[in-house]
């Protein structure tokens, strides 16, 4: 009884040892499926949860791949020698992986499919996420959209000679061919290829290169967004169109020569290409679409072909190595946020024929130093060149009728600007933050300010009003809003027309100064070959004068007050405030107003 017990037990445990075994190897199996929807019949309940490597033969539809879903442990399935018809439980049309028919499966490593196979449906294999080997066969013409999505251990794929289509012709829905395969490192794609569909390549971190072939027209939207191992690529000659975001985000791209016959570069087409320093632009391109070049902050320079005529908003937006921009002549229109933190820009060439500078298109331009609006331009829009800290200089268009909301808005360094005889609005800190400007003259024609224009101009010195009637202003003395906000009315002069003082002097906000001085004429500079005349205080200032000329200064009734000789430097002659006076030098007169 003993020996019996015993050799039950060791035959027992032989048993479970064989089972333990067993289980711990790949199970395979092949099966010849003579009648569609009939796999079932030949795998038992148990085996259907352990096969991990099957081979099908024969003919299969939907209900065969309702059960070929439910075998969770399938590593491999080989369904080269198979035939996909009509019918069944779930959606299947003849030689077609149709929608999501195999995705989701979490164990399925690798995959031959049918040589007779014409199409890989949308989704196939969506987020087959072990997914390392696919085999192609030369008779399939299309892969729909998303068929691959999420298969993040596929390193490489062979799309065989005869694919047509990545994607597909009609409207673009869902997701793209390889979206999210992100160790995907390289493709093969064949010439066959007429069309690959937006997004095919969409978050594939690890592609490092691909080549398109030459006859392809378009790069389409979000092509190969985010991949940020993708260091070079080649557009191919016949390319017409670039579309939306097509390289948006590819952080190791470096160069890019956009041929001719691109037409069309969409909105943020290379946006977030850090390392981008150089790009070629062809005389085919008219049209710089939004946000193209946004954040690409490497980019050191760039020469717009003279075809473009519009820049439109954000292009160069945060290019933060760019120095210089020459803008084409035929350009009429640079959106909002167009160069805006551009901290490395140096000069801006702006043409005759610009009609339109948007909002904050120079914003945050931190080394500009000098501009010149060109004539054309009626309107400085809202922070146009807000936070331009070394901008010294800027000349207006005489065109210009309104300066709007923090057009020069902390403008620290900028001493000299001419405000235009049309201007008939100053919103509210247009000028605002600019320290170092020390005089200014409002027109005639401008008849108000709003809060804050002035506020913070604490080297302001001069203000010369050339309207009798003092222009509206915010007047809350206290507060920031306050026009002339940090103005010390102690030290600045206020120069109004003759017989106007008492209007000044008896208006909120502008009696607050306490000298108030008028003035023949509120033009204070005169300027003839070089030579600048203007008054400041109670002396006329000449500059420009070369050393030994004879400046003479004469009463308006022809005596002569005062002659000097030019030292080359800047001549400062004191005079009786309130009179006209006739400068004269080198035979040229000027009449000059205290």
């Amino acid at each position: 009884m003993k020996s019996n017990f015993l050799a039950s037990g060791l035959l027992t445990a032989a048993f479970v040892l064989n089972c333990i075994f067993i289980n711990a190897q790949s199970v395979s199996d092949s099966i010849h499926v003579t009648t569609a929807g009939t796999l079932s019949s030949f795998i038992s309940t148990n085996a259907k949860y352990e096969i991990t490597d099957l081979k099908l033969t024969g003919t299969l539809n939907g209900t065969d791949f309702k059960f070929i879903r439910q075998m969770t442990e399938l590593s491999t399935l080989d369904l080269s020698g198979a035939s996909i018809v009509t019918g069944g439980d779930l959606t299947c049309y003849e030689n077609t992986i149709m929608s999501g028919l195999l995705s989701d499966l979490l164990n399925l490593t690798k995959v031959v499919l049918p040589e007779n196979l014409t199409s890989i449906g949308g989704a196939a294999f969506r987020a087959c996420k072990r997914l390392s080997s696919v085999t192609i066969g030369n008779q399939v013409k299309v892969i729909d959209r998303g068929a691959f999505k999420e298969c993040s251990a596929l390193t490489h794929i062979d799309i065989p000679f005869g694919v047509e289509i990545l994607g597909t012709l009609s409207v673009s829905t869902g997701s793209g061919v390889f979206e999210g395969c992100t160790k995907l490192k390289s493709i093969s794609l064949p010439e066959s290829l007429t069309f690959i569909d937006d997004g095919t390549f969409y978050d594939c971190t690890s592609l490092e290169s691909v080549v398109f072939p030459d006859h392809l027209t378009s790069i389409e939207h979000y092509m190969f967004y985010n991949c940020t191992s993708l260091s070079s690529f080649t557009i191919p000659s016949k390319t017409l169109s670039i579309g939306i975001a097509a390289f948006n985000g590819c952080t190791s791209l470096t160069s890019i020569n956009i041929p001719l016959g691109v037409e069309t570069m969409n909105t943020s087409a290379f946006s977030g290409c850090s390392n981008l320093t150089s790009v070629t632009l062809p005389k085919s391109i008219t049209y710089l679409d939004s946000y193209i070049f946004h954040n690409c902050s490497s980019l050191t320079a760039i020469t717009l072909p003279n075809s473009i005529t519009s820049i439109d908003d954000g292009v160069f937006q945060n290019c933060s190595k760019l120095k210089a921009i020459d803008i084409p002549y035929r350009v009429t229109t640079i959106g909002e946020e167009a160069f805006a933190n551009c901290t490395s820009l140096e000069t801006v060439d702006l043409k005759e024929g610009l009609s339109l500078i948007n909002s904050d298109a120079f914003k945050n331009c931190k080394s500009l130093t000098t501009i010149t609006i060109p004539e054309g331009i009626k309107t400085i829009f809202m922070s146009t060149f807000e936070g331009c800290s070394k901008l010294v200089k800027a000349e207006l268009s005489s065109d210009i009728t309104l300066i709007e909301y923090g057009a020069f808005k902390d403008c620290s360094s900028l001493t000299s600007i001419n405000i235009p005889d049309k201007v008939t609005r100053i919103q509210g800190w247009a000028f605002g933050g600019c320290s170092s400007l020390t005089s200014i003259v409002i027109p005639k024609l401008t008849a108000q300010f709003e809060n804050g224009v002035f506020a913070g101009c604490t080297g302001l010195r001069s203000i010369r009003c050339q309207a009798e009637t003092p222009p509206g202003i915010y007047i809350d003395i206290f507060s920031e809003m306050y026009t002339f906000f940090q103005v010390d009315k102690t030290l600045c002069w206020l120069y109004v027309p003759v017989g106007a003082t008492a209007n000044y002097a008896t208006a909120k906000g502008w009696k607050d100064f306490q000298h108030i001085s008028e003035s023949a004429t509120a033009t204070p500079d005169l300027t003839n070959n070089q030579i600048r005349i203007y008054s400041r205080d109670n002396s006329i200032v000449v500059q420009g004068s070369e050393m030994g000329d004879i400046i003479s200064v004469y009463t308006i009734n022809g005596q002569l007050a005062k002659q000097i000789i030019s030292t080359g430097e800047e001549s400062c002659i004191q005079m009786e405030p309130k009179r006209l006076y006739i400068l004269k030098i080198n035979q040229r007169s000027f009449k000059v107003p205290l």
